[in-house]
């Protein structure tokens, strides 16, 4: 159990703890869920029609509530894994892109051998035999 001291002190720092006060603050942190998408309901995604249709395809011609139920549940699966492979593969291309562009700028940035060095460097080698 806290003592009287530190429950106190705890609800005094919680009186500071109160998150964003701008509306810029308050906006972006309300898009902290959103980030990516992938924690969206599939519901209230556009896929929505699609899915019945292959969920009446899984369950067959003659299918009973249940079974149909059943298939619903295999294609909102089908495509949660569609939608994260998807998002995946974007994320790890955004990455590579990002990675080349940034190795490019801090070769360039850095390298020593550009044109005029390396001339130098291959007359000098040239000269002495190297």
């Amino acid at each position: 159990m806290a003592s009287d001291r530190k429950i106190a002190a705890n609800r005094k720092n919680a009186l500071r703890s109160t998150g964003p006060r701008s509306a810029a603050g308050k906006t972006r942190v309300s898009r902290n869920a959103v980030r990516h998408g992938l924690s969206a309901p599939i519901a209230d995604l556009p896929v929505s029609a699609e899915m019945d249709r292959l969920a009446r395809k899984l369950a067959g011609e003659f299918a009973t509530p249940q079974r149909l139920e059943q298939a619903r549940i295999a294609a909102e699966a089908e495509f949660e894994i569609l939608r994260v492979r998807a998002h995946r593969k974007t994320h790890i291309d955004l990455n590579a892109a990002n990675s080349r562009a940034e190795r490019w700028r801090r070769c360039q940035k850095w390298q020593p051998w550009n044109a005029t060095n390396f001339e130098r460097f291959r007359g000098a080698n040239v000269r002495y035999g190297g």
